[in-house]
Parts: C-alpha cells; structure tokens; sequence
C-alpha cells in the first residue's frame, strides 16, 4: 500500500473512532444529584406498614408497627401499647422537611468517622418487605446531620435536625380513657373497709346513690362521683410502671376497687391503689434500742392504676394489664375513706339559693333614726 493511501486510511479510522466515542458519551446519562432532595418521599410513607427504630444506646429496638383493624399504631417491642400519634408525626414530617444539603463522601471507609450506622430508621411495608432504610450520625458543625440512605452511593448533610428515640416511654399515646366524664352511666367504689358505694345517673343525668342509703337528714354527697371520674378520666402515660415492680406490689396491695358502666354497656373494672408511706416505731426510753428493728421513714409511692377487665374493642385492653399508668394524688385523696363521706346534710345542698331580689324582701326593713 502506497504511503499516501495508508496515510489516508488511518485518518478516516481516527475519525471513525472520534465520532464512536463522541456519540457513546452523548448516549451516556450523567448522575443525577440528589442534593435538594427530601430524605422520605410520600409514596413511600403510604406504603409503610412497620417503622423500626435502632440505637446502639438501647438494649432492643424499637418496632412501631400499625394495627389496621384497630386504626392505630402500636409499640409491637413494648406490650403492645397503642402509639402516640403525634410522634410518629413527628417523626414522617422531619424526614419529609429535611433537605440533603451537600454530598459528603461516597468513601465507606469514612462512613464510622461521620457516626452512621450507630442509629438507623427502618420502613417496611406489609410484606415486611424493606422500602426505605436510613442511618443517622453525628452532628455536623454547620448545626445539620450526617446521614446516608440505604440506596445512595454517597453520605450527606441534612438540615434540621431529626426526632430520633428508641425509648418506649416516649412513643406511648398519652390517654388512658378518650371518653367524657358524662358518658358514664354507673359508677362503683369501694371504700377501705370492702363495701362498695353504688352510684347511677338520674332521669336528668344527675347522680343517684343507690347503696347506700342515705340516712335520715342526709343526701348524697354529689361531689365525690364528679370528682373522681373527672381525675381518674384525665389520668395519662406521662409516667408509668411495670406490674411486679417494686411499687406495684405494695400499691396493688393497698388498692381500691372502681367500676364504671358506659352508655352503651360496656363495663370497665380498675383498682387505684398506691405504696403506704413507712413510718420508723417510736422507741421508749425503757426499750432496748438494739432489738428494735431499724426502718427508714419513706413517703407513700405513686398513685397507680390497675387495669382488670375492659372491652376487648378497648385500645388499651392488653397493654395496661402490664404498664401502670401514674395518676395524681388528688384521685387517692378524693376517694372516699367512710360512709358518712358519701352524704351531706339535705337542707344544705337541696336549699335553693336565693335571688338577690329575694334576698333584699326577706331582709329586715331598717328605718333612720
């Protein structure tokens, strides 16, 4: 082949190669950032059926999961407790807000530096299959959060911050009882000597003492039923405990009895119940100090509530079987202690109360001097 013609021939193959691989890269879809982005999209959240929750600092996770049938959420990892919605709110519309802010590394070997996979949130869907899986590391000094989804090559920067927790007690719905003191048709108290007070509400849905009587010159003591159900009905899982703890036991001991009766019939049975308060003997002068057993002085416990028998519908029903809600102490100390607290004297609660019309004709007529 002459020099000319192979000259020729190279030429036209550069040029061959050129257009190939000019056409391959423009053919060729660069990546697209992911910075803008939010960290959970809508269509995923609709699609989750379970939320798990993992810190190094916790002994187990957390498992959030939803009750279809109930229409709730519950803490599936803790008795079963209906969630507190609000948080798990909470929880979607931050990781629905936060922005990726920057790429960091796509380096692994720099992923423990930045503090991820310590801390992890988990959805799945009602196959318990995977859809969305994030770690979340440490705070960045721009005031952010480092964190990497399961499907991104690379670590990023996130702003705000996340509501991050895996302690049960922070999950739990707040209300023990989500119905009015007015729904309630009939209440039963016991008193510390085991009789019960049996109260009903009236044509008029006034209270009605049905046992027992009250004695001649007495009514009922209307006070004490609104008192109770308004306390015992706002009582919350702000604070709580554990049947067999050291402060159930002693309470459940000391506990009273309580049933109330909804309009629809449904029937609740508790007992409120709290730990004594120790108080040391007093030791004589003539006592021999050193048989005398030493105990230390300790104010009465907590006031708690042991749920016995609900409605199975009662999105409660199984969890407060085990978790003891703390009430106040007002609800013990408006429990009544005797029988004769259950009455007032009749002619001071059944006198009508003048008007002031009234008040000034049965007054005295006062003439100057």
């Amino acid at each position: 082949m002459k020099p000319r013609t192979l000259l020729i021939t190279l030429l036209a193959l550069g040029i061959i190669a050129w257009l190939a691989v000019t056409l391959s890269n423009r053919n060729l879809t660069p990546p697209a950032s992911i910075v803008g982005q939010a960290l959970l999209s809508n269509q995923t959240l609709v699609a989750t059926n379970t939320i798990e929750i993992k810190d190094s600092t916790e002994p187990q996770p957390l498992i959030l999961q939803l009750d279809t049938q109930a229409n709730l959420w519950r803490i599936n990892s803790y008795h079963n407790a209906p969630a507190n919605l609000t948080r798990i709110a909470k929880l979607t519309d931050d990781l629905q807000g936060s922005k990726i802010q920057r790429e960091v590394t796509s380096n692994p070997d720099r992923f423990p530096r930045l503090g991820l996979g310590e801390r992890t949130i988990t959805f799945r869907d009602d196959q318990n299959k995977t859809i969305y899986n994030l770690q979340l590391g440490k705070t960045s000094e721009g005031g952010g959060l480092f964190a990497k989804r399961e499907n991104d090559s690379a670590a990023v920067e996130i702003h705000p911050q996340i509501f991050f927790s895996a302690r049960p007690d922070e999950w739990l719905a707040r209300d023990l009882f989500q119905f009015k003191p007015e729904d309630i048709t009939a209440l039963t108290v016991e008193l510390p000597d085991g009789s019960k007070s049996i109260y009903q509400r009236g044509p008029e849905k006034q209270w009605q003492l049905v046992e027992p009587t009250p004695p001649e010159g007495k009514t009922i003591n209307t006070e004490i039923p609104q008192r109770i159900l308004q306390l015992l009905l706002t009582t919350s899982f702000f604070q709580h405990h554990i049947r067999g703890d050291t402060e159930a036991i002693p309470a459940y001991e000391n506990s009273r009895e309580i049933t109330f009766s909804l309009s629809d019939g449904e029937t609740f049975s508790l007992r409120i119940g709290r730990r004594p308060a120790t108080i040391p003997p007093q030791v004589s002068e003539t006592s021999d100090q050193t048989n005398e057993q030493n105990t230390t002085a300790a104010p009465a416990g907590p006031v708690l509530i042991f749920l016995e028998s609900a409605p199975e519908k009662f999105v409660w029903s199984e969890a407060a079987k085990t978790i003891l809600p703390v009430s106040t102490e007002t609800l013990w100390n408006a429990l009544p202690q005797t029988e004769q607290a259950l009455f007032t004297d009749a002619h001071i609660q059944d006198q009508p109360q003048q008007t002031s019309e009234e008040t000034l004709l049965s007054a005295p007529l006062i003439t100057p001097e």
